[in-house]
């Protein structure tokens, strides 16, 4: 089934999405308060099955609450046969990188997490990439992250990783492109 809209629930902002809309995909905001609850990606499944999706859409939450695991995080999930993405602003907010992070990052990129992402990009468009990102899940129907270091869709480890790529590689917008038109 083609993919026609994104609904997106819980926003702040109209997100830059003409690379979406370039697709012959329409964008609806729908103004509603951001869920604070954290989710625990080993139970996810019961978030997602009593979404009601309407068909060729995407439903798109935003949440205040985090996304974890066992031993894992995440800023956004995809559910392919839901038709439905979680994203979570509590990794995208300055506040939330503390002293030892920002040891981390120094020690990795010589900078502070200010420097290299807080200084340049707003919420609203970290929120941006990783829409783009678990949008580009269900646009390929596949669970996948590009080996193009240059790809949106390469895998994103840190807030770091987000802000590298804003747009898909060719691969990957054709891939894309294949599974609307086959829709």
């Amino acid at each position: 089934m083609a993919i026609r809209q994104i609904i997106i629930k819980g926003h702040d902002s109209p997100y830059d999405l003409n690379l979406i809309e370039q697709l012959g995909i329409s964008v609806k905001y729908i103004n509603v308060s951001r869920s604070s609850e954290s989710i625990n990606m080993d139970k996810m499944n019961d978030h997602v099955k009593y979404d009601f999706v309407p068909l060729n859409a995407v439903m798109i939450k935003i949440i205040d609450g985090d996304i974890v695991g066992k031993n894992e995080w995440a800023f956004g999930l995809s559910f392919i046969d839901h038709r439905s993405i979680y994203i979570s602003v509590h990794r995208l907010k300055q506040q939330y990188y503390q002293k030892d992070d920002i040891k981390e990052c120094m020690k990795f990129y010589g900078k502070t997490p200010d420097e290299l992402v807080f200084s340049t990009y707003t919420e609203s468009q970290l929120i941006r990439y990783v829409l783009i990102h678990e949008l580009g899940h269900i646009l390929t129907n596949r669970e996948f992250h590009c080996n193009d270091n240059n790809c949106i869709m390469h895998s994103i480890m840190s807030i770091v990783d987000l802000t590298k790529n804003s747009h898909y590689c060719t691969s990957c917008l054709k891939l894309i492109n294949d599974h609307i038109l086959s829709g």
